[in-house]
């Protein structure tokens, strides 16, 4: 399969997708999954050559619809039909991903990878998701250390598509922990100026990024005390490594288990084993994922970089976890202040009773849970 191959499909289906969001725009129509005839359909731009060897190799790693168990998808509007739709494509191309990452050889991996992101990059557009503008992509995740998986912005763990309460979650503790905690303050007025908003921010990853990071020490501060890494042998660059990671990052250096080196080793190998120590999925992510660009062809000094871009992001992700932050309605204002005063409103009435204090019939006069009266009158109590 030669590269040049994958490089035009891209470029075509991307083009496809434009032209069609262009029209969609014009013709005051929504992109969608589903064809219909009061919206466009997205999977329109897919009527392009699938590779055969790709497609061989498809049919057999992937669980196609019965009907379609005994074609061969001929382009990748074919794959998507015979899956069941696009997003069952996407979830049966991450199955693929997670299970045969280290089996299969580089192009293959590199193939499949731009598939899934495509028919994501497609998803992204339709009218559940909204028009996604601008094409970049992360080197790691937006919101934690991990390598990208299956998004340009997001891990598998933080994907909005895959994980959605994970995401809101560590969305939310991310900005709470910027506006109670965090020295800088510009960031704590980009966060100021996302609340006020309610339309979707299309830049927010690359924020979300900067703000995760900014927990921690940029591992480009480390340049003075890595000068002639090059030049060095393998086991004095771990231990300048593990001396930068003890002195600076102490709550990743807990996290790491650091290998032993040995002679027969290189630095690639010694610092995948790092990551494997925290996150073994992570670690093939690393070994198969664009290692041409960061294993093979890259200095010493640049896997270091590398490395410790990842150990800084760690060191954040623990710290930013390990804030003190609520969830739920802040205390004292708005319809909370209302609710919390009929919540002491009924108390008083019970107690005027004499008799035993009845959350159960608070939290049904209110239409509440009981969990959340509980919560509320405990934070009462303690206030």
């Amino acid at each position: 399969m030669c590269d040049f191959l994958a490089i035009d499909l891209k470029a075509v289906v991307i083009e496809n997708l434009n032209r069609l969001e262009k029209r969609s725009v014009a013709k005051g129509k929504k992109l969608t999954q589903k064809r219909g005839s009061q919206n466009i359909c997205v999977i329109e731009a897919f009527g392009v050559h699938l590779d055969k060897e790709i497609a061989l190799l498809l049919v057999d790693r992937l669980t196609f619809k019965k009907k379609h168990q005994k074609r061969l998808p001929r382009t990748l509007l074919d794959l998507i039909e015979c899956c069941g739709g696009l997003s069952n494509a996407i979830e049966q191309l991450r199955l693929y991903q997670r299970s045969n990452l280290a089996f299969e050889d580089q192009n293959t991996v590199e193939y499949v990878d731009m598939l899934e992101h495509l028919l994501t990059l497609a998803k992204g557009k339709t009218a559940q998701y909204g028009s996604v503008r601008g094409e970049f992509k992360l080197p790691f995740c937006a919101l934690c250390w991990r390598r990208t998986f299956a998004s340009q912005h997001y891990c598998k763990e933080h994907h909005p598509s895959r994980n959605p309460l994970v995401y809101k979650a560590s969305k939310h503790r991310l900005i709470t922990a910027i506006e109670k905690h965090s020295t800088k303050n510009d960031f704590k007025q980009q966060v100021f100026v996302y609340r006020q908003k309610e339309s979707r921010d299309n830049l927010l990853a690359k924020r979300l990024y900067a703000w995760t990071g900014s927990f921690s020490k940029p591992a480009n501060m480390h340049g003075g005390r890595l000068q002639g890494v090059d030049g060095l042998a393998l086991s004095l660059v771990c231990d300048i490594i593990i001396e930068i990671v003890t002195s600076s990052y102490p709550n990743a250096h807990n996290l790491i288990s650091f290998p032993t080196h040995n002679v027969e080793q290189n630095l690639s190998e010694w610092v995948v084993k790092c990551i494997a120590s925290v996150d073994k999925f992570d670690a093939m992510l690393w070994q198969h994922k664009d290692n041409q660009l960061w294993l093979e062809k890259a200095s010493s000094l640049e896997i270091v970089i590398t490395f410790l871009h990842a150990v800084s992001r760690m060191e954040a992700k623990v710290k930013i976890d390990s804030l003190p932050i609520e969830f739920g309605p802040q205390r004292g204002t708005g319809a909370d202040q209302a609710l919390r005063a009929n919540i002491l409103e009924l108390l008083d009435n019970q107690r005027s009773t004499g008799k035993k204090l009845n959350k159960a019939e608070i939290a049904r006069a209110l239409d509440l849970s009981r969990q959340r009266v509980h919560k509320i009158i405990k934070e009462m109590e303690g206030a």
